[in-house]
């Protein structure tokens, strides 16, 4: 897996309220290979393609509760993100991913200078992924 997308989730130091961050686009490649245990022979690969940010929007600094305990003051960075995820391949048929589009929250914590949860919004359903530990 390869990706063109360095400091996806970091933000500039000085973000302010009602900023408006430009579009961003940039490539996606993996390929994930499905292997036949017994025979060794491939059965299917999955490669990806690109994604697009489009404008992204700094909302008002709150207090995000973090999911490791306490909190921090942080930017919510609103947009919408267009992923093609490319095709799959069974066996010998090619079959062509539908692109998504997502609706986006980044919560950008100026004292971490990082995006310590990222929240996504597809078809009515929301998924969160909260940063737990970092190195």
């Amino acid at each position: 897996m390869s990706t063109d997308s360095n400091g996806l989730l970091l933000y500039p130091p000085a973000l302010v309220e009602g900023q408006v961050l430009p579009a961003v686009r940039f490539a996606s490649c993996y390929e994930f290979r499905i292997v036949d245990r017994r025979t060794g022979t491939k059965v299917s690969d999955f490669v990806g393609s690109m994604c697009a940010l489009f404008e992204r929007r700094v909302g008002t600094l709150q207090r995000l509760k973090l999911a490791t305990g306490g909190t921090l003051l942080c930017w919510p960075i609103r947009y919408t993100k267009f992923v093609d995820p490319g095709r799959f391949r069974l066996v010998d048929t090619d079959i062509e991913l539908e692109p998504t589009m997502l609706d986006m929250t980044d919560w950008c914590c100026p004292a971490r200078r990082l995006v310590m949860r990222q929240e996504v919004r597809y078809r009515n359903q929301q998924q969160v992924a909260d940063v737990l530990e970092i190195d």
